[in-house]
């Protein structure tokens, strides 16, 4: 089994049972923000559009969860060092505890990955996946790629 996970240890300011979430408050521009898996500094970054293609290149695009319907508004970008297997026997990568304001509902895959969204943090609750693009009905607090 392939598995890249984020320590809780490492990114607690980031990925928080309790407290608030890194992602600023909205403005009067969407906000673009990345998570990068599996880095020793992972943190999410954010910027209103501008450095946007610059955060991105550094990985691999294997998931994007959106801010509004219809795939727009803000989005919270996820890169790794690779794409996926193309398994679903093993779990390539995997954030434990996401800390999102409500709404963030509609997701797509890249990378030859497919994603499950779990409604709890550390993959407990209602889940939704193994797919590759969709609208959850709630906003997802942990999810897995494979």
């Amino acid at each position: 089994m392939r598995l890249r996970t984020l320590a809780t240890t490492a990114v607690a300011v980031v990925l928080s049972a309790t407290g608030p979430t890194n992602i600023p408050a909205p403005s009067a521009q969407p906000r673009h923000c990345v998570l990068r898996l599996a880095a020793t500094d992972a943190r999410i970054s954010c910027d209103d559009g501008t450095g946007r293609a610059a955060a991105v290149r550094a990985g691999v695009v294997v998931g994007i969860l959106y801010e509004n319907a219809s795939f727009s508004g803000g989005t919270l970008t996820f890169t790794a060092p690779s794409g996926c297997t193309g398994s679903l026997a093993d779990v390539d990568f995997e954030v434990p505890n996401l800390d999102l304001p409500s709404g963030w509902r509609w997701y797509r895959s890249f990378a030859g990955c497919w994603a499950k969204h779990y409604q709890q943090p550390y993959f407990a609750g209602g889940s939704v996946g193994w797919n590759g693009a969709g609208e959850l009905p709630w906003t997802p607090r942990s999810i897995r790629w494979s």
